[in-house]
């Protein structure tokens, strides 16, 4: 049963400690952030369309304004995605609050230490290892200590970190390290 916030006595509105215990739903989260990314995605569309320069590549080339906008039109056609999902899921599929903090008590406590632990590895791999064999290096053993266990997120790490490279050298020209 959730417990509603007490309201004051002397006016309408929730007290200062009670605004605290007003939780959105995962629903309204979803939607919230779908919201917000496709206006971040529309605002980035705006500002690379505007303010870079076009390269001085032909019509088949990719110049400096390619990857801003390709994040642009990624975020514009994932984000609604998202807001969709929070009309079609049903209201069992979304974890209550108190499953919710259940589940990140048994997540590892050192998780942010780890994080940085590995980017700092990262940093210190990418030059002499290269892109490739340093990012599986480091995000392979990451993804395992936060607890990714399904093969196919490892399967997944290796195509889009090898596709990722094809992309730059390809049709970016930019040589990774």
């Amino acid at each position: 049963m959730r417990r509603r916030p007490r309201r004051s006595s002397r006016n309408s509105t929730l007290t200062w400690t009670d605004k605290a215990a007003v939780r959105l739903s995962d629903r309204t989260k979803d939607r919230c952030s779908g919201i917000v990314l496709f206006v971040a995605g529309l605002g980035l569309w705006f500002y690379s369309a505007h303010s870079l320069q076009r390269g001085l590549s032909g019509p088949t080339e990719i110049g400096p304004e390619f990857f801003p906008q390709f994040l642009a039109v990624a975020l514009m056609v994932l984000s609604p995605g998202l807001v969709i999902k929070s009309f079609l899921k049903r209201d069992t599929e979304y974890r209550r609050p108190q499953e919710r903090d259940e589940r990140t008590k048994q997540d590892n406590p050192n998780a942010t230490f780890y994080v940085f632990a590995f980017t700092g590895m990262y940093v210190l791999l990418a030059e002499p290892l290269g892109f490739v064999p340093a990012t599986l290096l480091t995000m392979a053993p990451l993804m395992w200590l936060l607890s990714v266990r399904r093969w196919y997120f490892y399967v997944a790490l290796v195509i889009f970190v090898l596709g990722v490279q094809h992309v730059f050298q390809t049709y970016m020209y930019i040589q990774l390290p």
